[in-house]
């Protein structure tokens, strides 16, 4: 009787299995006109879309307007003072915010930094040291030209001294003349360091002409005297690379005149854009914008070799010169060069709590010139170069000092090693991570 029960549960489940087979076939066929549908109508969906026009191309972007963005960090600011340690920082995050990846600090006295100084050229020696220090802690992100008093003994030992510490080249002061009224341009250094063609000076300016050491020079050529007294040294010392600075301190709109003659008869001789106290730079960007628009233009044009980027900001301790602050003055500089139009807003702007808030008209400069004036011209006058002579380059991977070290004595290149250690501080901001160049 067990054995029967057993046999009539297997036929039960054999008849089951017979019995759902057809139900799995109709689920096939289900599937199978469910992926034709979807074939059907999608081919009916390309086919119904394909009249559709297409999209109208952008308009060609005009060639003097690139909204390109340019390499990062490859500006070089090639002028400010700075003389607090615990700016550094500050400065430092406010220039990579604007993509600047070095900066030229002149070494300065303390009327530089306060509005009545001591005395007439003090604590130089002390921001010499400073600036040194500083280079030294930021690889190269801070360059050291320090600067030197013609009334101290043993100018041209302390020179070579700083040089093989780390600087890249020479500040003078000996043609500034006091520019503002009031206490802090009652002092004109020129008075105190002058004349600039004293003898005791020609062993700095031919060791510098000799070595190819840069010069920051700053020389006010709306005073007739100044500008006699360089042409005669730069007629005794022609292949001195020097930058005049603020062309030629041109608080003046006269004074281009007086800077184009050396930038005509000199191929050593460059300057920078930056117009330093806050009243001279809300009254030039003024001019800029309306005025002089169209001459500083043909200016950038015509000395697009020559001219370089600066800020002369003077980050000091004085607590409205935040990072921001200091950001936005910078950003403004390079607004003016790259827009046609653009805004300004800096709240606090000057030492008498005055705003700067305006629209101006810019200059819109090509990128080829912006490119120039931004780090190319600033890499020929820190390698010693006229604005003529060719800069060749030798590319070499891995961005550390030491390694382009031994890589160039290593190597068949013949030249003097100080222009390799001058060249590579700075490449390393260029091409971080990267391959770096060293000017040869």
């Amino acid at each position: 009787m067990t054995e029967k029960k057993a046999t009539n549960k297997k036929n039960y489940n054999h008849k089951a299995q017979k019995k759902g087979r057809p139900v799995n076939k109709v689920n096939i066929i289900l599937v199978f006109l469910i992926i034709i549908s979807l074939v059907i109508l999608g081919s009916l969906y390309f086919e119904f879309n394909s009249n559709d026009p297409e999209p109208e191309p952008e308009p060609p972007i005009p060639q003097n307007q690139p909204p390109f963005p340019l390499p990062t960090q490859r500006i070089i600011n090639t002028h400010d003072h700075i003389d607090f340690m615990d700016m550094l920082e500050k400065w430092l995050s406010s220039q990579r915010q604007c993509n600047v990846s070095a900066t030229i600090m002149v070494g300065s006295p303390n009327s530089t930094f306060w509005s009545q100084p001591k005395g007439p050229f003090t604590h130089y020696l002390e921001n010499n040291e400073l600036l040194l220090d500083m280079a030294q802690m930021t690889n190269g992100e801070i360059i050291a030209f320090p600067t030197i008093n013609p009334n101290d003994e043993n100018n041209l030992e302390r020179l070579k001294d700083y040089l093989a510490r780390g600087a890249r080249g020479l500040n003078l002061w000996t043609g500034h003349h006091g520019v503002l009224e009031g206490s802090w341009g009652a002092l004109s250094l020129y008075d105190w360091l002058g004349p600039l063609n004293r003898t005791d000076m020609y062993p700095i300016y031919e060791y510098c002409q000799k070595n190819r050491i840069p010069v920051i020079w700053s020389n006010n050529l709306g005073i007739w005297e100044i500008r006699e007294y360089l042409w005669s040294i730069l007629e005794r010392f022609p292949d001195m690379i020097i930058k005049i600075p603020h062309f030629g301190i041109c608080f003046q709109d006269y004074n281009l005149p007086f800077i184009e003659q050396f930038l005509d008869n000199y191929t050593g001789v460059y300057t920078c854009f930056s117009w330093g106290h806050p009243e001279f730079v809300m009254e030039k960007f003024e001019n800029i914008s309306t005025v002089r628009n169209e001459a500083i233009s043909e200016f950038f044009e015509k000395y697009q070799d020559r001219i370089m980027f600066g800020t002369d900001i003077v980050p000091t301790i004085n607590k409205r010169k935040t990072v921001e602050w200091m950001r936005k003055h910078t950003q403004v500089y390079k607004d003016v060069l790259e827009n046609e139009n653009y805004h300004v807003e800096i709240l606090n702007f000057t030492p008498d709590g005055i705003d700067f808030i305006a629209d101006y008209r810019g200059l819109n400069l090509s990128k080829d010139i912006l490119e120039k004036v931004y780090y190319k011209n600033a890499i020929k006058f820190l390698s010693g170069l006229a604005w003529n002579e060719e800069l060749n380059e030798t590319i070499i991977t891995r961005g550390d000092g030491e390694a382009l070290k031994d890589a160039w004595e290593n190597s068949d290149i013949h030249i003097e090693e100080k222009r390799i250690r001058k060249a590579y501080c700075v490449g390393n901001h260029w091409w971080e991570g990267g391959t770096t160049t060293v000017l040869i």
